[in-house]
């Protein structure tokens, strides 16, 4: 009795491992305020804008990158993929591959 709850034990345990590894790896967002930080940085290396767009343009985001009710994986994906990127295309790519 005690060697089957000792692997019933082990086989929960790892369950609850890979449940907070998936979690952690793919469905864990970034923070909505650092991808806005990045888009607005990538925006006004394109454009020359003012402070108060700048900042229009950053509540506006934040607004927008709450996590959806549904499809979180793709969303996931795309606040990553906005974070990370670099460029004005970086981005417009981001937008096109999530849809």
């Amino acid at each position: 009795m005690k060697k089957v709850l000792l692997v019933l034990g082990i086989v929960i345990g790892a369950l609850g491992l890979a449940g907070l590894v998936f979690w952690v790896g793919w469905l864990r967002a970034p923070d909505g305020a650092a991808v806005c930080e990045n888009v607005v940085k990538v925006m006004s290396e394109e454009k020359d804008l003012k402070d108060a767009v700048k900042e229009k343009a950053k509540k506006d985001c934040e607004a927008r990158a709450q996590p959806p009710k549904y499809g979180r994986l793709n969303w996931v994906k795309q606040m990553k993929c906005m974070r990370d990127a670099a460029s004005k295309s970086e981005l417009d790519a981001c937008t096109k591959r999530s849809t």
